[in-house]
């Protein structure tokens, strides 16, 4: 599964990232979970959304990831606690806004779940913050520490702000590409 940031057509730029998951030989699901963002219920139309695309798929039992940028980070880890996923994956994870949107019992989650949160050298507009929250949540929910791994993505050819999990150029697909395609073999193979 794969989510986007916050904002009313932020998704239509991973279109590129979901094609090379799909010629990887993985079926892609992409809700969009909120319309007009930001929803409440983003959370609740995720969780539902991809049961409904497993169901469809044929496919109720497959191993599953789930891959989200910014407000999408946030929201796979917290979807992660009804999903049952093998892998998350946030990168650039967006804080949670307490004014309209219900925190999540991440002690839900399995404890056999992988959750890393990435952030940029050089991402100004989030920069660490919502990686730093999740984590404080995952630990003070007793998820266990060898589970979540957090890593930065280094800027070696292009910039790592916010925004590059969009950038196509071959130094910010092997950055952030090439590292999921790592981390979901990983954790389908296993």
């Amino acid at each position: 599964m794969l989510l986007h940031g916050l904002g009313r057509d932020s998704g239509e730029q991973l279109q590129p990232w979901q094609v090379h998951l799909a010629e990887r030989g993985y079926d892609v699901i992409y809700p969009r979970y909120e319309d007009p963002p930001p929803a409440p219920d983003a959370r609740t139309n995720i969780v539902g959304a991809v049961g409904r695309a497993l169901g469809d798929l044929g496919r109720p039992n497959v191993p599953l990831v789930l891959l989200g940028h910014s407000r999408g980070g946030r929201l796979a880890v917290e979807a992660a606690a009804f999903l049952k996923p093998r892998l998350v994956l946030a990168f650039y994870p967006g804080q949670i806004n307490p004014e309209f949107e219900p925190p999540t019992n991440l002690k839900l989650i399995p404890p056999t779940t992988d959750i890393w949160l990435f952030v940029g050298d050089r991402d100004r507009s989030v920069g660490n913050q919502g990686a730093l929250e999740l984590d404080e949540r995952l630990l003070l929910g007793g998820f266990p520490v060898e589970h979540i791994h957090g890593a930065v993505i280094k800027s070696k050819g292009f910039t790592a702000d916010h925004m590059s999990v969009y950038d196509l150029s071959p130094a910010a697909k092997r950055a952030i590409w090439d590292r999921t395609d790592r981390l979901i073999e990983r954790a389908i193979v296993s």
